[in-house]
């Protein structure tokens, strides 16, 4: 059974699920086997377990895919269903103040993103990206009216560098009891900024500030802008921010869905094209589902592009070495596949 742990000293909580070593490896295999036996493919769905969200394909035929996302849960979750009476851990026998710990309850589901075997965004079809945040934000409703889930996490790991098991492009949306560490550390400097500069949102100021400079801006269309951040972290990393202020993705309308989609897919195809055969994680940062709307946090999207190694340094200081400059990385990015539309 998975079960959360809190290091006392950083406080930083972990997540030991060991069922989850038991994941195939796709990257181990040859490239014609993985197609073969995948099991995210069209005529493949009767090996994963029976979805909980299907988006269909319009105008498709008897010969095609009737779908162009499916959502299913996780063959190996990192968490336990929070229905189902599972028991919380039990502490350690002795200085239960040194080990905390409680049940790893929660969702963990795979949004599958195609039913075609493609293993990066520059091979989705528009259609595909619009139905995949369709499903990001659909899903999240739907782990909101837990009342055992605070935070849910969106992310998509792309290459065995970022963490992929499988190739087929998918991502997975993981529902937790606890708001988790780093997230908690992200909204407490927003509030911070926003009580010391007279109620301003601190991304709001980052997004009117970077597009005035326009120098780190990637793509910018009527409703977002994709800049490199000044202290980017990893080469090549991109934030993308809604111009209109909003806390929770989950109550993003249709339409801002759809000029999202095109904002994830250019910018995700100008990663690819700039940095062949890159491997990155891009993760959903959104507010806790016990708030309202809150006006110190902005949702947004990170692209973290799996360039260099994270090593000792990193670990040690949480400082990360970016070779690549965030004002370079910007030009190479914006250059890579033309203006946007």
């Amino acid at each position: 059974m998975p079960e959360l742990r809190q290091d006392v000293v950083s406080g930083r909580w972990v997540l030991i699920a060991p069922d989850r070593d038991r994941r195939p490896n796709e990257f181990r295999r040859t490239a014609v086997h993985r197609a073969a036996a995948c099991p995210f493919c069209h005529g493949h769905e009767s090996a994963t377990p029976q979805a909980l969200a299907v988006y269909p394909r319009p105008a498709a035929t008897s010969l095609q895919p009737t779908w162009s996302v499916r959502v299913v849960p996780n063959l190996y979750p990192a968490v336990q269903a929070a229905a189902g009476g599972y028991a919380p851990p039990q502490p350690p026998p002795t200085a239960p103040e040194l080990y905390p710990t409680r049940a790893a309850t929660g969702v963990h589901e795979v949004i599958i993103e195609s039913p075609r075997h493609i293993v990066g965004a520059a091979s989705q079809t528009a259609e595909e990206t619009f139905w995949t945040c369709m499903a990001y934000r659909d899903r999240l409703q739907a782990a909101r009216q837990h009342p055992d889930i605070r935070h849910a996490l969106i992310f998509k790991n792309v290459g065995a560098d970022a963490g992929a098991s499988l190739q087929h492009l998918h991502s997975q949306l993981v529902g937790l009891p606890l708001v988790p560490t780093e997230f908690d550390r992200e909204w407490s400097r927003a509030l911070a900024y926003y009580d010391q500069h007279n109620r301003t949102c601190l991304f709001c100021q980052l997004l009117q500030t970077e597009e005035k400079d326009g120098s780190r801006v990637v793509w910018q269309s009527d409703q977002f802008v994709a800049y490199c951040p000044f202290a980017s972290r990893f080469a090549m990393e991109v934030w993308l921010l809604p111009r209109r202020h909003c806390s929770h993705f989950e109550i993003t309308s249709d339409d801002t869905l759809e000029d999202l989609a095109r904002a994830i897919h250019d910018c995700l195809t100008r990663l690819e094209l700039a940095v062949p055969s890159v491997s990155y994680n891009m993760v959903l940062h959104t507010s806790p589902f016990d708030t309202t709307q809150q006006d110190h946090y902005h949702w947004h999207l990170e692209i973290l592009p799996r360039i260099s190694t994270v090593a000792g340094l990193e670990w040690g200081t949480g400082c990360h070495i970016n070779p690549v400059d965030p004002l370079e990385a910007a030009q190479r990015l914006r250059t890579a596949r033309g203006p946007a539309a």
